[in-house]
């Protein structure tokens, strides 16, 4: 990373902070989605480093049998956490695993064909699904605090995308 993509990323990263201190999140699970997210950038780097060495399928193939032990693990540990899915409940546990399928395997080809900061970038765009999906189907409400909280996350992911452009504008400019 360069120093201007420092500044996006704190003025992402504030965003974030702003957004937890404004919402109802335990500092347990705060501290949990930041280290999701630091070990997440880990693998994405990692894919972006193999993009020449393995085949997306190969790669998307390691997602789940990665996963599946872990989770097989935490449930033997924890058995009181599992709930068997009921009549529709099917439905919506196969619909998700195969869109997490699709989904795994057209990000996996993303961070082949493109950096790594230009790809996670984008995907902070989901945050703005989420507020859609969540104001208009499940009629959820956000302040203004964490609305604008979210604007900083978003600015500072179009600050990190634009950079080059920025860049080349302000030479123009000082010319």
């Amino acid at each position: 990373m360069k120093g201007m993509q420092w500044i996006a990323f704190a003025i992402s990263f504030l965003g974030i902070v702003l957004i937890k201190g404004f919402s109802k999140i335990e500092p347990f699970d705060f501290v949990v989605g930041i280290a999701g997210a630091f070990f997440s950038g880990l693998a994405y780097n990692a894919i972006r480093s193999m993009k020449d060495k393995e085949d997306a399928d190969v790669i998307i193939f390691y997602h789940p049998l990665v996963s599946l032990p872990v989770v097989i693990l935490y449930l033997l540990i924890f058995p009181g956490t599992l709930v068997m899915p009921q009549g529709a409940d099917w439905i919506f546990l196969i619909s998700t695993a195969i869109f997490t399928q699709v989904g795994q395997y057209c990000m996996t080809r993303a961070y082949q064909h493109d950096t790594a900061a230009r790809i996670s970038s984008i995907s902070y765009i989901g945050m703005i699904w989420a507020v859609l999906f969540g104001k208009f189907l499940f009629h959820d409400s956000y302040s203004a605090s964490v609305l604008s909280s979210m604007l900083l996350v978003v600015g500072g992911v179009i600050l990190n995308l634009n950079l080059e452009n920025i860049k080349r504008a302000y030479k123009r400019f000082t010319q």
